[in-house]
């Protein structure tokens, strides 16, 4: 269900946000004897509502006026009132909206990491089509009449597992899907998705090593990124609950290329959508 501005439930939700924000500013005034509007706890929320991302009070100090040994008071309590996340990447305190989440490019790391592109236009849409005609007996007459091209975030964790009998602890890394929080596994040299999956850490396999990866400057890549919902506190925090792994250093943000193909069947006339993965060539029934 898709709400409007003027639903009820956003009015509501926007008019609670809009006391929180208030109630912070005027604690954040009680801690340092400053003239501020109590407004400001909104000027800063709207950062986050017009360009989406990870934040240090440096920039957020960029973009508003304002004491500057008032802002990270403010700042904490906004992360007191759950109006932000703090994440601590590079050395530094970063906030987010978790209502809203971030684009990966705005943010502390000015290179992110990314998976090679192994399998371009031409060679993806072999792949879909190799993956239609196994099909062709079960559903007839489809063709490929559109694509799209995106980069899905993920986050990878370096963690240490620990051995059988307490024989130590053996270091791997887990990625972990920026916007569900599902981790990322092989399969057969295939890329798959699962909140949780059927073998332990050790046996996991690894989705590619680190030195695998290339890296380019967030700023330079034009296509498109879904919006992230999982911080880096929140991808340790799953590879540490799920798989019993300790995580060893900051997470690093990776970008994971995909190619959405529209798929026409000319049996009922109807419409959907296959995804695959850019770097393995893994064929997704539902977006990754």
């Amino acid at each position: 269900m898709v709400l409007s501005e003027s639903d009820p439930m956003v009015e509501d939700r926007t008019a609670r946000r809009a006391r929180m924000a208030t109630a912070a500013a005027r604690e954040a005034k009680s801690t340092v004897l400053v003239a501020v509007e109590e407004g400001i706890g909104m000027r800063v929320l709207r950062i986050f509502e017009d360009a989406p991302g990870l934040y240090g009070a440096e920039e957020i100090r960029s973009r508003i006026a304002g004491d500057e040994r008032f802002l990270p008071i403010l700042l904490r309590k906004m992360v007191e009132h759950h109006l932000l996340r703090v994440e601590r990447l590079d050395g530094r305190e970063m906030f987010w909206d978790p209502t809203i989440g971030f684009d990966p490019r705005r943010g502390p790391s000015r290179h992110l990491g990314m998976f090679p592109l192994r399998f371009p236009l031409v060679r993806a849409t072999q792949r879909a089509r190799d993956h239609l005609r196994k099909r062709i007996l079960l559903i007839p007459r489809e063709r490929l009449t559109r694509k799209d091209f995106y980069y899905l975030p993920l986050w990878r964790v370096e963690a240490e597992v620990p051995l059988a009998g307490g024989k130590g602890r053996a270091a791997r890394q887990f990625y972990v899907h920026g916007v569900t929080g599902e981790l990322a596994y092989s399969v057969y040299g295939r890329l798959s998705f699962e909140e949780i999956p059927r073998k332990d850490a050790l046996q996991l396999d690894a989705v590619a090593s680190k030195s695998l990866l290339e890296h380019a400057l967030g700023t330079r890549i034009g296509e498109p990124i879904p919006v992230a919902k999982v911080g880096p506190a929140q991808a340790q925090e799953i590879v540490r609950t799920t798989l019993g792994a300790r995580p060893t250093a900051e997470p690093e943000l990776v970008l994971l290329p995909v190619w959405r193909f529209d798929v026409f069947s000319k049996v009922d006339g109807q419409t959907r959508s296959l995804w695959i993965d850019g770097a393995f060539g893994s064929v997704f029934r539902e977006a990754p």
